[in-house]
């Protein structure tokens, strides 16, 4: 289930980078059997997206980045992470889906050095709970890890609904679980 590609210069993947890539992919499957690692994947409702940043008993998720696949069985993350899910709270599924990562060719770090792959990464889902949240007058039923991960997803319907930045934040949000 992997592959390399080329990503942003004119460096083509060659036998080492595969060599390489199937090193490090043999040490992040032996990395945590039944536990979240960063790269996975994770369904929040209906939302979808990678674990981000690992804080033992909670892991931050994204919905998008860059993964870096280090040589010990890690992936590092590069970009904006969302609220950390509890991990008692994380279910593992049969799914496996394609995620991207990348690595240096040859191992050695330079810029435009970059050789992308994927690889076969764990689906989770998240136990979540049902959220009214209400933005400057604007109610929205929001399924949820907890109140701070309601009160993010409803102030991105907002901000869409009203065709607005990422910088822009509803002067009123009132999160209430719902039965």
């Amino acid at each position: 289930m992997t592959n390399l590609y080329t990503m942003n210069s004119d460096i083509v993947p060659d036998d080492l980078d595969a060599k390489l890539l199937a090193e490090k992919e043999a040490a992040w499957n032996a990395r945590a059997p039944n536990r979240p690692r960063v790269g996975d994947f994770v369904m929040i409702g209906t939302r979808t997206g990678r674990f981000s940043h690992d804080w033992n008993d909670t892991i931050q998720w994204s919905k998008g980045g860059s993964w870096y696949l280090h040589d010990h069985g890690y992936a590092s993350f590069s970009g904006g992470l969302n609220p950390p899910i509890p991990v008692a709270g994380l279910t593992l599924t049969e799914e496996v889906r394609d995620g991207d990562f990348w690595f240096f060719h040859h191992d050695r770090a330079g810029a435009h050095r970059g050789v992308g792959c994927k690889m076969g990464c764990r689906v989770f889902r998240a136990e979540t709970r049902m959220y009214r949240v209400m933005t400057d007058g604007e109610v929205y039923q929001v399924e949820a890890v907890d109140k701070s991960d309601a009160w993010s997803e409803a102030v991105r319907q907002e901000r869409k609904r009203l065709g607005m930045t990422d910088y822009w934040y509803p002067s009123q949000v009132d999160v209430q679980e719902t039965a």
